[in-house]
């Protein structure tokens, strides 16, 4: 849990209507994801934002490093985003010279620990 309480389980309530109509993100047993959730509505209901935008699923590699893309193939994921403003807050990390180059993908899967620090840097800047 990168934010909000730590939890060895987590449910998640979407309406069975737009699971029906394939409108909201899946899941199986097993599927290992990173889920970017709204609140709660006042029927308990919440889903990723952006619906499958907010959903990534880990893939493993041969090598085992893990990937991440959600159901967009992450298209568009850092658009908008100032390169240089990201670089600066990955200067003293091993992913300094990786950075610009994940802020300028369109799309397609990502580093998984690279990934995760980005959320945690906006996290921080509060973005």
């Amino acid at each position: 849990m990168i934010k909000g309480p730590s939890r060895s389980h987590l449910s998640v309530k979407q309406s069975k209507m737009l699971v029906e109509m394939k409108q909201v993100p899946t899941y199986r047993t097993g599927d290992e994801v990173i889920l970017f959730l709204s609140g709660e509505s006042r029927w308990g209901f919440s889903s990723p934002v952006g619906l499958g935008q907010g959903k990534f699923s880990v893939r493993y590699l041969k090598d085992g490093s893990r990937q991440v893309r959600n159901e967009n193939n992450n298209s568009n994921l850092f658009k908008g985003m100032d390169r240089k403003t990201y670089f600066d807050l990955f200067a003293k990390t091993s992913y300094q010279s990786r950075i610009v180059d994940v802020l300028s993908q369109k799309s397609g899967p990502i580093n998984y620990d690279l990934f995760i620090d980005v959320v945690e840097a906006l996290l921080r800047e509060g973005q």
